[in-house]
């Protein structure tokens, strides 16, 4: 069964209730996390600053806006200019210090390690 006409016109004349919402100054229910570190996210689009690419990008190095795969780039130099400094192959020079041949100090260190 519905409601009658009266009933009906109760339910219009009554108030709705006001919303209660809390806020305090501190705390906001969407608070942005905080970035720790060179990797950074964006809300805004962006173009790489890698020479040549300009692809779209959310992400930034140091402040600098990259794609994916030049932030990771980046982000592989950082690391290794920061713990490799005895690099003195062709090898580590032409590819970031990234590969390293026979007779590098690198290569002898991460051979008694097990890496390579």
């Amino acid at each position: 069964m519905g409601l009658s006409q009266e009933q009906i016109k109760q339910l219009m004349k009554t108030e709705s209730r006001p919303k209660t919402t809390t806020k305090s100054a501190d705390v906001s229910p969407h608070a942005r996390p905080i970035q720790v570190g060179p990797l950074r996210y964006n809300e805004n689009d962006a173009r790489c600053a890698s020479k040549g690419c300009s692809g779209p990008t959310r992400i930034s190095v140091g402040g600098v806006p990259y794609c994916s795969t030049h932030a990771l780039y980046k982000l592989n130099q950082m690391l290794i200019t920061e713990r490799i400094d005895d690099c003195d192959c062709n090898a580590g020079k032409h590819s970031m210090r990234q590969c390293h041949i026979k007779g590098c100090p690198v290569w002898e260190r991460s051979k008694l390690v097990g890496v390579l």
